[in-house]
Order: C-alpha cells, then sequence, then structure tokens
C-alpha cells in the first residue's frame, strides 16, 4: 500500500494500519489490540513513531512463512539433488525416499528438554503442508546418529537474526552431533538477517543454510528512522524517531532488559502470526513489559 499523508496527519497511517489488520495481511492480529497498545504513546512525535513502526513492520503470517520455508525446502532440494533422479522432476520429489532414495528428517535447533512452543518445534509441523507428504520424520538433533550416505538432517527453525544462537546451538552436544555428519546436514529457514548469515558462514562454513527470504539493515529502524526523516513522513524539527524512541524508552518504558533495539541490537520491526509473537531481536517496545508497559506482541 501506498503512503500518502501530510506532515502534520496520522490519520491516513491509522486507516492503512487499520486495513492491513482488517484484510487478514496481519492475521490474527487485531485491530482492537493495535489501538490498545497506540494508546501508550502521547500525540505528536510519539504517536507518529508508533504509526510508522507499525506501518513499516515486517509481519508474516502463518500463510507467509510456509511460503518462504516452501521456497527454503526447494533450495535444500537442489542441493541435495540426488544424480539418478531426472533434473526435470519437481522439486518435491526429492522428499519422497521412494523416489530419491533419500530419507530426509527434520527437526529444531534445541534439545528434548526444550519446553514446547518454541519455534522451531512450531516450524517444524509447519513442513508437512509444504511438502504435501505427512507424516514427516521429525527428530530431535540429540537422538541422530551417524547418518548413512542416503539420509540427511535439515534443522528447521522461523528465522535467524544476529546467528548467536544458531552458532551457540552448533557448539552444544547436540549441534556437535549434527557437524559430525556434514555435509549431509543442512538448515532450512523462513527468514534469515543478513548478519546472522555473515555470523554463521564465518563460523560454520561447512554446514548449508538454506532461507526463503533475506531481511537487510535497511529494513530494521536506524536505517527506516532516516528514511522517514528524507522522505518528510516525519514532519518534526526539533526530535528525530530515535531519539523519541529513545525517550519513551528511558521515560515511559522502563524495561529490567537494557536491549531497545532488542538483544541483538539490530532494532528489527518483525513479528510472525504464529502465537503473535516478536523476536527479542525486534524492538523492546514490541514484545517486552514492565509495570508501565504493555507490549504488542508476546515474546
Amino acid at each position: 500500500m501506498d503512503i500518502n499523508f501530510t506532515a502534520n496527519d496520522d490519520l491516513n497511517l491509522t486507516r492503512t494500519i487499520k486495513d492491513l489488520c482488517l484484510s487478514h495481511i496481519r492475521s490474527p492480529l487485531a485491530f482492537e489490540e493495535v489501538k490498545a497498545w497506540l494508546k501508550q504513546f502521547d500525540s505528536g512525535p510519539e504517536k507518529r513513531l508508533a504509526l510508522l513502526i507499525l506501518r513499516f513492520l515486517v509481519f508474516r503470517t502463518n500463510e507467509q512463512l510456509t511460503s518462504s520455508l516452501r521456497q527454503a525446502l526447494k533450495s535444500a532440494a537442489v542441493h541435495f539433488w540426488p544424480s539418478h533422479l531426472d533434473s526435470k522432476r519437481h522439486w518435491k520429489e526429492v522428499y519422497d525416499t521412494k523416489l530419491s532414495g533419500i530419507s530426509f528428517s527434520f527437526g529444531p535447533p534445541s534439545h528434548e528438554n526444550t519446553p514446547p512452543g518454541k519455534s522451531g518445534h512450531v516450524v517444524t509441523r509447519l513442513i508437512e503442508p509444504c511438502l504435501d507428504q505427512k507424516p514427516i520424520y521429525q527428530e530431535y538433533p540429540k537422538n541422530v546418529g551417524v547418518l548413512k550416505d542416503n539420509e540427511r538432517f535439515l534443522v528447521v527453525d522461523d528465522a535467524a537474526f544476529t546467528g548467536n544462537q544458531l552458532n551457540n546451538f552448533f557448539l552444544s552436544e547436540e549441534g556437535e552431533r549434527l557437524v559430525r555428519n556434514v555435509p549431509r546436514v543442512g538448515i532450512v529457514l523462513g527468514l534469515v538477517h543478513e548478519k546472522a548469515l555473515r555470523s554463521f558462514r564465518s563460523e560454520q562454513r561447512d554446514i548449508e543454510i538454506f532461507y526463503g527470504e533475506i531481511i537487510t539493515e535497511s529494513e530494521c529502524f536506524e536505517s527506516m528512522a532516516k528514511m522517514w526523516e528524507e522522505k518528510g513522513w516525519w514532519g518534526f524539527d526539533d526530535c528525530t524517531p530515535f531519539e523519541v524512541y529513545m525517550d519513551i524508552i528511558e521515560k515511559k518504558a522502563k524495561f529490567d532488559n537494557d536491549a531497545p533495539l532488542g538483544f541483538g541490537s539490530l532494532g528489527c520491526m518483525v513479528s510472525f502470526g504464529h502465537g503473535k509473537k516478536a523476536p527479542d531481536d525486534s524492538l523492546q517496545l514490541l514484545w517486552d513489559s514492565s509495570r508501565t508497559w504493555a507490549p504488542l506482541f508476546s515474546r
């Protein structure tokens, strides 16, 4: 959707955000939830800041995430394509053991005792509709032994932002089991930040990573804030979006955690429809809570 509003008009922004919610582009996020979050911002620069964050929020519904995962799985299929399978066959047939001769299993970047509901567990269940196969074989990395020549294991998650969690996982006992199975191991992600790609590839150069969508620094808060000013969408000469944001963090939200731009300091503006969650690499105002602040999303 285009943005058409004057420097002093928040109405069109509000209408655009409402339309995004009502048209299910941001399902299951309801506009009533958005309005409750907006009430915490004062009129003027604070409200304009909140509206711009909401307008440029990268929100991925289950359907959109599934589409991104499908693209990542296609890339993985091309990478692991067996030499005897005709290149004109559909990529999904690579995951059909009877046709390809390769047995794939999928699992989250976590261990068996990870609490249920973590993103990797949720996303692994999205693999079946991506491949039109039921059931797929799911396994915890902890239980992966030495993979045979015809076996592959794909670690699945919704997103990676700094790359720290992936790097730490592959340094754990469970992750080291997979490292020993390279090149029969890969990673499938719906979204990945370019910093995570650089970080992971520098640490784990032998493990292939497949993704459906990449988030760039230009889509994060500090770059976006500069663009809002340059295009005249900010509309306030006596303060910048960044200054207003940090002022809200310090004087109004008063979080216990010192992570205004997220724990990776990336300033991502990303959230997901499944569980209505925002990663803790996103702006802290979106996901953190305090005695004086209620988040729009859970973490």
